[in-house]
């Protein structure tokens, strides 16, 4: 098989997702980058025997297929990213608030003793 090229825009795709994107088919094709201002110039070279491919797969559209894929995760991850945390820092907070809670209690209450007897 041949060498194919694609050009991402990194003004729409993050240039991280493209690279997730080629981590995933790293069993079926050697990759390399060149970037050239806001564009990302991708090659994408088959390895022989593309492992779990079937014969006549479009490789360089289901590797561009990923990388939209992985450009929504990061978007979303980035996008919630401030609820995720709110949601820890309360599930710590709960945690550690259920702890002190459930210890028991060891300060000594002192009596007195009215009858003045021991």
């Amino acid at each position: 098989m041949n060498a194919r090229t694609a050009v991402i825009d990194l003004g729409i795709y993050s240039r991280e997702a493209a690279v997730l994107a080629a981590a995933a088919f790293q069993r079926q094709a050697k990759f390399s980058f060149q970037a050239r201002g806001p564009l990302l110039k991708v090659t994408l070279r088959p390895l022989p025997d593309a492992a779990g491919l079937p014969r006549g797969t479009d490789l360089l559209g289901e590797y561009l297929n990923e990388v939209l894929g992985q450009d929504l995760r990061l978007s979303l991850v980035k996008q919630n990213s401030r609820i995720l945390q709110l949601l820890s820092a309360q599930a710590f907070s709960s945690a550690h608030g259920a702890g002190h809670a459930a210890r028991p209690r060891t300060r000594e209450k002192h009596h007195r003793n009215p009858g003045g007897t021991k």
